[in-house]
Order: structure tokens, then C-alpha cells, then sequence
């Protein structure tokens, strides 16, 4: 009985059946010539303890190593030598498959080393695809690429990618990988054709199913980045899709294992599409590949879904080598592209490694928030179209226009706001509309509500606070003049005042004077005195507890006009005094001082004061026709004056004073 080793070889010895084709595969895995051999003294059973050892140490480290290992096994299983060892775990395996274990049918397929035909499993009784190499592709590098590509495939099981069920061997030696039947479409052949999506997958909006579908080969990817593989070679025709909308990425001819011994010598060689190749895929060091570059391919992708072309179409080898190098960018996408979507595609796109969007999940959750807020998107747009309108109707000079697009504008921006609140453009949007209200709120010289408006909005101009600021201050002034005059002009200011003060100090005065009529004192001065003391206190009073009379022109004016007839009536009684007239002749031109300071008063606050000033005038010519008269003059004077006062001012309750224009 053979020993096992720690790889679960049974040692054995059987080096006269190794193949020599095994050192042209090894050759092309780069293997050294020391390696090669160990390699396959293994399988031959040939190595000494020490070496074997050695070399498990070596296959248990180099993931690359053990695969070369599996080839070398497939490829004495091909040639019908039988391997002096199994190799388990991954590294080899038992023999592959019996012969007829798959019927092989008619091409589905064609690409460019390799053909698809339709196949028959047999030991499960089920359709699947079978990948085999074409006549002109047969070499030894091919064979490898292609066994490469399925143990790539194998070890990537997700959802989005085409399981491999089996390698067989065909009856020209040559190898076959079983693949899942994918019965469906490419995906180039549903992107732009609404009306076959609506009928095979009942999908009514075309952009959303086909992002739907770059997201799903978004997470393919992002699961193949986990394992350290890149495609490098995402395009919508490396994309089927299933009747039932299974979406799977295949061609992983080119992909590229990173961290392993050959991937240096791989990223040196500008393999892809032209059309859709990252500037890093054209002889890049491998240090320079990554996740963004498939990150790339998915922009690249998505350029042609909103453009219907690649973003480097009909652009020869040699042009995209020196863009490259220059980093020059592809073409800008159109205006009718929805900005989100525009700057997921830019993003994707940057030449710059450092500016580009890093890794497939962050351009799927992109998308994914773009679908998730394309309503609010929508109304953004809405929003700009509606902006752009007012602005050309705010140029015009058209009000209605202005009002109905302006109105619309702020309405689907504070829509767009609500059904996502972090949605920048409506931001953005609702702030430009903002100064364009602005900016029409100062033509109209209406600076208040330019200034409602900045408080309304944060992220305006400083040039604009200041220029709302200056207007808003400039307005200030100006109302607060006109406030001014309306309030010097209105006679309502204070009349209740004016009425208890002239009710109170009136009485006295017609008091005092009637008595002075009948009882004369011997001289001046009491009438002076008196007349000095009624003008004084009654200023006193009105500094202190009505001061807010002195506030209104109409009231200030009352108050010299009546300043002015207290200092008159002490004027003539001087006069008088010296001039050596009776009291009677005193009291008559009294009179006639009166009549001018009511019909002063009349003028000024009530046309129908004018009664009082006729008053005093008729009394004045009654006392000089009649002398004797004098004292019933005065005191029928004053007491039309009681009387004139008493209605005006019930007059004035019932009815108010006229209106003024409001400030």
C-alpha cells in the first residue's frame, strides 16, 4: 500500500506516462524550468520525501501553482495517462468526466476564439451550453485561456454569473466546459428596443429596466473584485438576459487575477474593447488595475445606455493610446440626459484614477439612489424648465407670465424637496429661483420682500445680502418720512386728548371771562396774570402727560395757534392798558382777537370751528354797536364756542375723520 502526504497523494511511480505536451502548458504559465519539473515528478511520483514536502509547502501558498498543478493532471487525463496521483481540494481532481457524459449539438454561439453549442448532460438528463475552442483557436496558450476562464467561472458562484457545471474532453482531445443554458437575449439586442423589453419582460420603462440591469452586473462584479478577479471586459453584448429577467455577465476570457505570479506580464497587454477600455487597460503597470477600472467599463456601459453608442465608438487602437496618455475624456453626454445620471456617468468616467468613482458597489448605489429619487429628479427638471421660463418673462416684462412660471418653479422644487429632503439640485434650483425673485422684488423696488426672500433661503450672494440691505435701509428712510407726513396730516392723532384737554381748560377760560365781563377788576394785571398762568400750566400738562400731541404737525400747530392767542390777548391788554381804555373797550377787542384765533383753529382742525370764529365776530360788532351789550357778548360768544366744541366732537365720534393713504 501507497502513503498519503499532506495534500492527500498516494505516492507511486509512474513517470514513463507524463505527457511531453505538459511542458508546453507549463511553458505558457511561465512556470521556471525547476519548477516545471517538480511539478511533474509530483504526478509521477518521483520526488523524495524532503522534495515533496518542499513543494506541498509551496502549492499550499501559491493559489497559482495549484492550478498549474490541476492543468498539468487535466492535461495526462487528456492524453488517457493516468497520473500517479490524485490531486484533492481544489488542486486536482479525479478524472473530469467518461466519455459521451455530454451529447454536443448545434452552434448557439460564435466568439472570437470559441464557439457555443447547445449540449446535453447526461448524467443529469439536462440541456446546457457547451464552450469549446474553435479549429483556428487550438493552441496550447488557447487551451489554457480557456481552462483558465472556466476555473475563473467555477470559482465565482453568484447569481449574475453563469454557472460551470463540468469540463469534459471532446473527441479531438481537445477541452470543453460545460456551462449553464442561458435561453434568452444579449443584452445589446433589448437596450434600446422598448417595445421587445415591454413584450418579454413586461417592463414599461425602458431606462429603469435596462439600470436595473447595470446594477445587477454591478453586484457580479463587486463579488468578483472580493475574490480578487477583474472582467476588463464589460460591454452591453457580454450581458445575456433570461426570459425571466436573470442577468448574467459572461466572457471571462480576459479576466485578470490579481496578486498572482502572471497577472504583471497580463496587465502589460491592452486586452478589451477599444470602444469601452479604461486609459489603464492599454499597458498599464498591474498596480494601476483595480476595481475602478471594471468601475470604467460599467460608466462606459452606461454611456452607451443614455447615448446608444459606446463613449469611444469608431475610435481606432492608436487614437485611444495617445487619449490615453493625454487623459482626455470621452465626449459629453447631451443636455436631455438626466443630471444624475450625467454625473454618475462622469464620475465613472474620469480619467483620473483619483477622481474616478472607486468600486462597482458605489456606481450600483448610485444608481440605485437615482432610481430611488427619480421622481424628485424629475420634478428637478420641472423645476429648471419652469426657472428659465420665468427669467425669460421677468426679460420681457410679462407679469402674468412671471407669476405662472415662477409659481410653478418653487412648487415642484418644494415637492422635490419633500420627497427627498437631500435632493441638492432642487436646493440649488429653489435658491436661483430665490435671487431671480430677488433680483425682480428690487426692479420693483420692493425691497421688504426681497429680504423675506433671504431669510427664506440661505446660500444667496453675499452681493445680495448687501444690495437688499442698502434698499431695505433706503426703503426705511423713505416710509419713515412718509409715515411722518401722514401722521403730521392726520387729525385723528391724539383727539381724544386735545378733546379732554379743551373741555377741561375751555371751561375755565369761558368761566373766567364771563365773570370778567360782568365784574371788571380795576386793572390789567389780574387779566394778565390770569391769562399768563392758564398758558403756563396748560403747557405744563401737555409736556408731561400728553406729549405724544407735540408728535403731530396738526397738534404742534394747534398748540402755537393757541400759545399765539393767550400771548395776543396779553399783547392787548398791555396795549390797552396804555393807551388808558376802559375795560369795557378792553373786553370788546378782546373780541376781535378771538374771532382770528378761532377761525385759525377752524382752518386748521375743523372747517365747522369756523362757527366759533363767527361767533366771536358777531359778538365783537354786537359789543361796538351796543356797548352796553359787552358783557352778554362775551358770554353768548363763549358760549356758542361751548356749544360748536361739544357737537364737533360728538360729530367726530360718529362719523371719524377722513381716511389718509397708509404707510
Amino acid at each position: 500500500m501507497g502513503t498519503r502526504s499532506a495534500l492527500g497523494c498516494k505516492r507511486t511511480t509512474v513517470a514513463d506516462k507524463l505527457p511531453f505536451r505538459l511542458a508546453g502548458i507549463s511553458g505558457h504559465y511561465g512556470l521556471m524550468e525547476g519548477e516545471s519539473a517538480r511539478l511533474k515528478g509530483l504526478l509521477a511520483g518521483k520526488l523524495d520525501r524532503h522534495d515533496q514536502d518542499e513543494l506541498e509547502t509551496r502549492l499550499a501558498a501559491r493559489p497559482s501553482l495549484r492550478r498549474q498543478l490541476a492543468d498539468l493532471a487535466l492535461e495526462a487525463e487528456r492524453t488517457h495517462v493516468s497520473p500517479a496521483i490524485r490531486i484533492q481540494s481544489g488542486v486536482a481532481s479525479e478524472r473530469l468526466s467518461s466519455p459521451r457524459e455530454v451529447d454536443v449539438g448545434p452552434m448557439i454561439g460564435r466568439g472570437g476564439m470559441a464557439l457555443v453549442r447547445l449540449g446535453r448532460q447526461l448524467k443529469l438528463d439536462r440541456s446546457v451550453a457547451v464552450k469549446m475552442l474553435r479549429a483556428e483557436h487550438s493552441s496550447t496558450p488557447d487551451v489554457a485561456r480557456l481552462l483558465r476562464e472556466a476555473r475563473i467561472t467555477g470559482r465565482l458562484e453568484h447569481p449574475n454569473i453563469v454557472p460551470v457545471h463540468d469540463i469534459v474532453w471532446g473527441e479531438d482531445g481537445m477541452p470543453q466546459v460545460v456551462l449553464k443554458l442561458i435561453e434568452g437575449h444579449t443584452w445589446s439586442e433589448l437596450m434600446g428596443d422598448a417595445d421587445q423589453v415591454r413584450e418579454l419582460h413586461g417592463a414599461t420603462d425602458l431606462l429603469e429596466w435596462n439600470l436595473k440591469v447595470l446594477m445587477a452586473i454591478a453586484r457580479a462584479l463587486a463579488f468578483a473584485h472580493s475574490h480578487g478577479v477583474l472582467h476588463r471586459d464589460v460591454k452591453p453584448s457580454n450581458v445575456m438576459v433570461g426570459p425571466f429577467g436573470e442577468v448574467y455577465l459572461v466572457d471571462w476570457g480576459i479576466a485578470l487575477e490579481l496578486g498572482e505570479a502572471d497577472s504583471a506580464e497580463e496587465a502589460m497587454q491592452a486586452s478589451g474593447t477599444t470602444a469601452y477600455m479604461a486609459p489603464e487597460q492599454y499597458g498599464a503597470e498591474v498596480d494601476e488595475l483595480g476595481p475602478w477600472t471594471d468601475t470604467y467599463l460599467l460608466g462606459a456601459t452606461l454611456y452607451q445606455l443614455l447615448t446608444g453608442r459606446p463613449p469611444h465608438a469608431r475610435k481606432p487602437l492608436a487614437a485611444r493610446i495617445a487619449d490615453s496618455a493625454e487623459g482626455v475624456a470621452p465626449p459629453s453626454l447631451p443636455d436631455d440626459v438626466p443630471f444624475e445620471l450625467r454625473r454618475i456617468a462622469e464620475r465613472a468616467l474620469e480619467p483620473d484614477l483619483t477622481k474616478r468613482m472607486a468600486h462597482p458597489e458605489d456606481f450600483r448605489l448610485a444608481l440605485a439612489a437615482f432610481l430611488q429619487h427619480r421622481s424628485a429628479l424629475r420634478l428637478v427638471e420641472r423645476g429648471h424648465r419652469e426657472r428659465t421660463g420665468a427669467a425669460d418673462a421677468h426679460d420681457r416684462g410679462d407679469d402674468g407670465e412671471w407669476e405662472r412660471t415662477s409659481l410653478a418653479a418653487e412648487l415642484a422644487y418644494r415637492t422635490a424637496l419633500d420627497e427627498w429632503s437631500e435632493c441638492d439640485e432642487a436646493t440649488e434650483g429653489a435658491c436661483q429661483l430665490a435671487a431671480l425673485r430677488v433680483e425682480r422684488a428690487l426692479a420693483q423696488q420692493a425691497p421688504h420682500v426681497a429680504a423675506r426672500m433671504l431669510e427664506a433661503h440661505e446660500g444667496l450672494p453675499q452681493e445680495m445680502h448687501q444690495r437688499v440691505a442698502a434698499a431695505v435701509a433706503q426703503a426705511a428712510e423713505e416710509e419713515g418720512r412718509l409715515r411722518r407726513l401722514v401722521t403730521d396730516a392726520d387729525r385723528r392723532f391724539g383727539h381724544r386728548m386735545r378733546g379732554a384737554l379743551g373741555a377741561s381748560f375751555g371751561l375755565l377760560w369761558v368761566t373766567f371771562w364771563c365773570v370778567v365781563a360782568f365784574v371788571p377788576p380795576d386793572n390789567v394785571a389780574v387779566l394778565i396774570g390770569f391769562t399768563a398762568a392758564f398758558g403756563l400750566t396748560g403747557g405744563a400738562v401737555v409736556a408731561t402727560r400728553a406729549r405724544q400731541l407735540l408728535q403731530n404737525r396738526i397738534n404742534r400747530t394747534a398748540m402755537w395757534v393757541i400759545v399765539t392767542a393767550l400771548t395776543m390777548t396779553i399783547v392787548w391788554c398791555l396795549g390797552a392798558s396804555w393807551l388808558g381804555l376802559d375795560m369795557r373797550t378792553l373786553t370788546i377787542g378782546l373780541l376781535l382777537v378771538w374771532a382770528f384765533s378761532t377761525s385759525g383753529m377752524a382752518s386748521l382742525m375743523d372747517p365747522w370751528g369756523t362757527v366759533s370764529a363767527v361767533g366771536f365776530a358777531t359778538a365783537f360788532l354786537v359789543a361796538c354797536r351796543e356797548p352796553a351789550w359787552t358783557p352778554w357778548a362775551v358770554v353768548g360768544a363763549n358760549g356758542v364756542l361751548l356749544i360748536n366744541q361739544l357737537v364737533l366732537n360728538m360729530a367726530r365720534a360718529r362719523r371719524g375723520f377722513e381716511t389718509l393713504p397708509e404707510v
